[in-house]
């Protein structure tokens, strides 16, 4: 009487297991097939003559040469305050540029040193 039940359980199981299997594969198949028909590749285009091509110089901008002092002493300022040190202590001898990852979402959940 138990093991009955036990194996109908079982079966159904199974069974339920293959039809969800065999109608993920079917849909699988379904969407490589609309990948091969929507997705035609174009001929490309006939390419001109490279003698009939315009190159357009683009003079490189000239780097900022301008007195970085003030921006220095500003960083050095914001870097004693932060690790509350005097300024005396470190000396700041280049400043480079990092990239945000985090968004400002993310930074705005994060607790600060007080």
């Amino acid at each position: 009487m138990v093991s009955d039940k036990l194996i109908y359980g079982l079966q159904v199981t199974v069974v339920g297991m293959g039809i969800v299997f065999l109608i993920l594969y079917i849909i699988s198949l379904v969407l490589d097939m609309m990948k091969h028909i929507f997705n035609k590749k174009q001929k490309p285009s006939p390419v001109s003559e490279p003698s009939q091509i315009k190159k357009e110089i683009i003079p490189e901008p000239a780097a900022n040469k301008q007195d970085d002092t003030q921006l220095i002493a500003v960083i050095t300022a914001g870097i004693a305050h932060t690790i509350k040190k005097p300024a005396a202590r470190f000396r700041v001898t280049k400043i480079t540029r990092q990239p945000q990852t985090t968004p400002i979402w993310g930074m705005a959940s994060r607790p600060t040193k007080q």
